[in-house]
């Protein structure tokens, strides 16, 4: 298990910060995934007391015990990644971030694209479904990007 010591204020060149009126919409949704799989990396990467000591920090600790299921309020989400960036050390963040990303994906391929558009995402250049993915899920409801800004 690794042990990390919180930062108490870190600032970084390009740091910014989304958990305030203006970034996150508090209305908005965004899917479970966003802390259940912050989570999964956080107890891969230091164990279940980091993940502890960063869940407490953005004052999610029940989401820890009783994950989400459903959507939850993006300022929450937010708030998760906010603290996961501004308490642990920038490479430790960097990589429990990209996993969570990686978790992420994964589930969304497994359980919410469907065959067929996979095979064809596969045989298309590389950066096609990015492109012409982005500008559908920023109208979809659910568990695509919320309304708020990305970061």
């Amino acid at each position: 298990m690794t042990t990390v010591s919180f930062a108490t204020d870190r600032t970084e060149p390009g740091t910014r910060i989304s958990a305030n009126p203006t970034a996150a919409n508090p209305e908005g949704k965004v899917g479970p995934n966003a802390v259940t799989q912050i989570a999964a990396a956080l107890r891969e990467f230091g164990g279940d007391g980091l993940a502890r000591q960063v869940f407490a920090a953005a004052g999610l600790e029940e989401a820890l015990t009783s994950p989400p299921a459903r959507m939850v309020d993006q300022s929450a989400a937010a708030r998760l990644h906010d603290v996961l960036r501004m308490t642990l050390p920038p490479q430790l963040a960097r990589r429990i971030a990209l996993d969570a990303g990686r978790r992420t994906a994964d589930y969304l391929l497994a359980n919410r694209i469907p065959r067929p558009a996979q095979w064809v995402m596969k045989v298309l250049p590389p950066d096609w479904p990015r492109r012409s993915c982005s500008g559908r899920w920023r109208r979809m409801p659910g568990p695509m990007p919320g309304p708020g800004r990305s970061v």
